[in-house]
């Protein structure tokens, strides 16, 4: 009988003291992850700090790693995000950066990429705001055609890619965000 009454007292603490809490204060992101499904149209987080007054205003942005999409959030944790950037591909340019043809026919071309970024404050889920920047059109050389390529079996006989932004480039588009006043 002893140990089912310490049972429920854990169960209670455990589940029911966190759920009450999200009650009270507003429910928080466990982790920077968390904040991307307001990019997916999901619901903010009630209990996140409000973003008015003067900066810093800290902004929790996915950024681009090779072709891959990565979460960016500079040592920060996700109980100090007011800002949550969202950039989503809206097109490309017409002529390509590089090209690349190896001898089993397949072919790979790069465009530079054109996207637009939305802002959203993470405690009330409206878009603060939003801009459109371009990927990077510079070819590194790191890009540059390789003699071979790897995983012949699973590339497609034809892949076209996008360049991204640079984080510079990003980092200074979203300053003003960070430093300056809140806006509206």
């Amino acid at each position: 009988m002893a140990s089912a009454g310490i049972a429920t007292v854990l169960v209670v603490q455990f589940a029911a003291v966190p759920l009450a809490l999200d009650i009270l204060r507003g429910e928080r992101p466990g982790d920077i992850e968390d904040l991307f499904r307001i990019c997916d149209g999901g619901q903010a987080f009630s209990g996140a700090p409000p973003y008015r007054g003067p900066g810093p205003h800290p902004v929790a942005v996915r950024l681009w790693t090779s072709h891959d999409l990565q979460v960016q959030a500079d040592r920060l944790t996700s109980d100090v995000v007011q800002l949550v950037a969202c950039p989503n591909q809206i097109g490309r340019s017409s002529e390509a950066l590089r090209s690349c043809t190896w001898k089993d026919g397949s072919t790979e071309i790069e465009y530079q990429g054109h996207y637009r970024v939305e802002i959203y404050e993470v405690r009330t889920g409206r878009e603060v705001t939003s801009f459109e920047i371009s990927g990077n059109s510079d070819v590194s050389p790191v890009l540059a055609c390789a003699p071979y390529h790897m995983d012949l079996d699973e590339r497609p006989d034809h892949s076209v890619v996008k360049s991204y932004p640079t984080e510079a480039a990003l980092a200074a588009r979203l300053s003003p965000l960070v430093d300056g006043e809140a806006l509206g």
